[in-house]
């Protein structure tokens, strides 16, 4: 079940942008269920168990996501389409041009990184998530030389 509805996404996290929605009423249940997967997995569970104002940053975050999910199919939909697609080469004498199929691996890092920086950006201030976005530091040893172990 996702974390946010339809509702949701255009009353409160759309709210005051005067574009409109970016997701359909149609797509959005599809969305904001992949969307709330990769929350709950990326929270380890945490999601589900929140409320307050960390379950408002949960709902926010996976419309935010959602929309990124959105950006990742119209992307592909761009480049499985070769009478649309993404050009990948041309040449000119002898005219010839070349469509990319498929994602290439720097729109899946750039999605990945996207979606990463909203969780931290919605959910890295929330005690409650805390520990999921913290580095871990460990200690230096070192011998009696001074060589790290």
């Amino acid at each position: 079940m996702a974390y946010a509805d339809y509702s949701y996404y255009t009353d409160t996290f759309r709210a005051g942008y005067t574009g409109g929605s970016f997701i359909s009423s149609e797509a959005f249940p599809y969305l904001a269920n992949i969307a709330s997967l990769y929350v709950k997995s990326a929270t380890r569970g945490l999601a589900d168990s929140v409320k307050g104002d960390a379950l408002e940053a949960v709902k926010m975050v996976t419309c935010a996501i959602a929309e990124v999910f959105l950006d990742e199919q119209t992307a592909t939909a761009k480049r499985t389409d070769s009478g649309g697609g993404v050009v990948s080469s041309e040449s000119v004498g002898s005219w010839s041009r070349s469509y990319a199929t498929g994602v290439n691996s720097v729109d899946v890092e750039y999605m990945d990184k996207r979606k990463r920086e909203l969780l931290e950006l919605y959910l890295g201030a929330l005690p409650e998530f805390s520990g999921l976005f913290r580095a871990k530091s460990y200690r230096c040893i070192h011998d009696a030389r001074g060589n790290m172990r």
